[in-house]
Formats: structure tokens, C-alpha cells, sequence
């Protein structure tokens, strides 16, 4: 399923990347279908209707929050690593919907190759994105030791 305007803005502002940036990383619809497969679609919904797009206070009042918050600071971590970090008990409990597969793992291989970390940092995944020999040997370029 195409992921809706809605998760691409609420993404953007959690993420500090532009539309474009998430886009371009091709898995948008991957990360989308996995939120929606794992928390419910009645959950996701519910978590980008209480995201106030535009509001200065609306991104630290949602982080803040008992239930928003977890799920929206997996959504970071979703989009940095590509991976899926298990909710705690504490939070599932306040869940409308019971989570399905709410284990530690990364998404895809796709995922953990286009995770936002790599651009964050000025590097690109070990083993992932040929770029030549010994290239992890040396400092991210604009990079001090």
C-alpha cells in the first residue's frame, strides 16, 4: 500500500529528512506496510491523527506522551535503521489493538541498506554498498579523527 501524505509529513518532522529524502530511499511503502501490519491499522491511524503537523509544541507533546510516544520514537528508529524495536509490555498494554510481531528485526535487507543513519553519519552500510576495499578504514568524508 502507498504510504499515505500523513506518514510521509509525520516521518519528515520526526526524521529532520525532507519528502524527498524519505522517498528517495525507496522504502517508504515498505516501512508503511510495516507499521500498519504490526501495530493495526486502526493504531496508525490513530497515531498520526494525534501528530499536530505545524505546531511548534505538537512533536514534543506527542513525544511526551505514555502511548505516541514509544510508537512515534519507533518510527525513528524504523527510518535510522531499518529495524523494528519490541514495545514494551507497558506500553502494548495501552494499545487499542494487540501488536503482531512486535519483535527486535530488521524489516528487509532493502531497509538496513537505505536506513537514514548512513546519510546521518557520511557513510554508507559495511558490506552493503560496494564503494571499494578498506574503505571503512577511513574517516566519513568532512570528518576529523
Amino acid at each position: 500500500m502507498p504510504a499515505p501524505t500523513a506518514f510521509m509529513a509525520f516521518s519528515s518532522a520526526l526524521t529532520g529528512f525532507s519528502l524527498v529524502e524519505l522517498f528517495g530511499t525507496g522504502v517508504a511503502d515498505t516501512y508503511y506496510d510495516a507499521l500498519v501490519h504490526i501495530l493495526s491499522q486502526a493504531t496508525v491511524d490513530e497515531l498520526l491523527a494525534a501528530y499536530e503537523p505545524g505546531g511548534e509544541a505538537g512533536l514534543p507533546r506527542l513525544l511526551a506522551h505514555p502511548l505516541y510516544g514509544p510508537l512515534a520514537r519507533n518510527v525513528i528508529k524504523l527510518w535510522y535503521t531499518g529495524s523494528w524495536e519490541q514495545l514494551p509490555p507497558a506500553v502494548v498494554l495501552r494499545l487499542p489493538v494487540a501488536p503482531v510481531d512486535n519483535v527486535p528485526r530488521v524489516i528487509s535487507a532493502e531497509t538496513y541498506l537505505e536506513g537514514l543513519m548512513w546519510k546521518a553519519i557520511g557513510a554508507h552500510p559495511m558490506g552493503g554498498k560496494p564503494l571499494g576495499y578498506g574503505v571503512w578504514a577511513e574517516a566519513p568524508a568532512g570528518h576529523t579523527h
